[in-house]
């Protein structure tokens, strides 16, 4: 059963401290109807009904088979269009639309989905001022996996082409837009060869990791970060 669904404390309470800092600014409710995309095993999800959403669901067409943790709250493994329209309270989709080939269809289906007055929140990467220090070496590029990486302006372009309207930009970028960045610039991995995360801690100075976490606060603050979520609403 889903209750008996757990992860290691200290894992849980993150998410759940960045979930609730990504719904808080739209004050979404627990009693309304929650869709993540490309959830993959449904990590927010889970942790939104642990912490009192109850209705949940996510949906990602690349797992193995669908997903059901109970108390219906389930993971389905299905596209975008074969789900029903105008049902929807809120769409999530983290770090998932620089994945999407067909951006314009998908957010498209979104709208479709979404209730009158809805919201799609987006989490993407943002070509912006590391791009322009770091370019070819800018870990958010993340070819061949990512197809489009937006500026604001190309976003807002799609926003509107899609029938959304943006009402809230908020910058999350972290120090991983500098420290990725500087491993690739001296031609070291992100991960081992058995796709384990290098340590930055045996490569970067304490005092290094604190100032690039430190410069990435000011960046955010300046809306020059390299990753932003973005608020459409629908009508």
């Amino acid at each position: 059963m889903f209750r008996n669904f757990r992860i290691k404390k200290k894992y849980r309470q993150g998410k759940n401290q960045d979930i609730l800092s990504y719904l808080e600014p739209i004050r979404t409710l627990p009693s309304q109807k929650i869709l993540d995309i490309g959830c993959g095993k449904g990590n927010y999800i889970c942790n939104l009904f642990n912490i009192g959403f109850e209705n949940v669901t996510g949906i990602d067409k690349f797992i193995p088979e669908e997903i059901d943790y109970g108390f219906g709250v389930k993971i389905y493994k299905k596209s975008l269009e074969e789900l029903s329209h105008n049902n929807y309270d809120l769409i999530m989709m983290h770090h998932v639309l620089e994945h999407m080939d067909r951006q314009i269809e998908e957010l498209k289906f979104c709208h479709r989905l979404l209730k009158r007055k809805g919201c799609l929140l987006v989490r993407i990467p943002i070509a912006n001022k590391a791009w322009e220090i770091f370019r070819e070496n800018w870990v958010q590029l993340d070819a061949p996996r990512h197809f489009f990486i937006h500026t604001l302006k190309s976003f807002n372009i799609l926003a509107e082409k899609t029938g959304f309207k943006i009402k809230k930009t908020i910058f999350d970028s972290t120090d991983f837009q500098f420290l990725g960045s500087k491993l690739y610039q001296k031609d070291i991995p992100l991960h081992s060869d058995d796709n384990e995360s290098l340590p930055y801690e045996g490569i970067f100075t304490s005092n290094e990791i604190k100032k690039y976490t430190l410069k990435a606060d000011r960046w955010n603050k300046r809306c020059e970060g390299d990753q932003a979520r973005f608020y459409l609403f629908k009508d």
